[in-house]
């Protein structure tokens, strides 16, 4: 989660600047307790992104179990031709 910082001349202003943000995040906390700091006002939220856009996962949940509980008994190469990912995608299974 992230608290972000708003500076804005109006409440109208910061009205129009949460409505951009809830496309792309998830608003928490909107906390509407503004100070004002040479002439203008800041106002916090707390956000965390929505997992919107970006890059689709190649691996499902249940083949990321799949894959964790199989770790030891097959060969990471062989896991890796299996899924077909690399390598370094079932090596940062095995370390979650």
């Amino acid at each position: 989660m992230y608290r972000i910082s708003i500076a804005c001349n109006s409440q109208e202003e910061y009205e129009n600047v949460m409505k951009h943000m809830e496309r792309a995040f998830e608003v928490k906390k909107d906390i509407r307790a503004p100070f004002t700091s040479k002439g203008q006002t800041f106002y916090y939220a707390d956000i965390e992104p929505k997992g919107i856009g970006g890059r689709p996962q190649k691996l499902t949940e249940e083949q990321r179990a799949e894959i964790r509980q199989s770790i030891g008994k097959e060969t990471i190469s062989a896991l890796a031709r299996k899924y077909n990912v690399s390598r370094a995608t079932i090596g940062s299974l095995g370390k979650e």
